[in-house]
């Protein structure tokens, strides 16, 4: 399997992944979040649009 990452100056996409792969990327791109009432995780990847902002990639 070959699985690339391709981006344009906003977003970036996860392309060619398994479920496998998007769940790590998922986990990667995941922080914790305590707001009021409400605490738990969230992640700034999209999974039904294998994307997340491209500021997050590496330089």
């Amino acid at each position: 399997m070959t699985v690339r990452i391709v981006s344009n100056a906003v977003n970036a996409m996860v392309s060619g992944a398994d479920d496998n792969v998007k769940r790590l990327v998922q986990e990667m791109l995941s922080y914790e979040v305590e707001a009021g009432d409400w605490k738990g995780t969230s992640t700034m990847f999209n999974w039904s649009k294998n994307a997340f902002p491209r500021v997050l990639l590496n330089r």
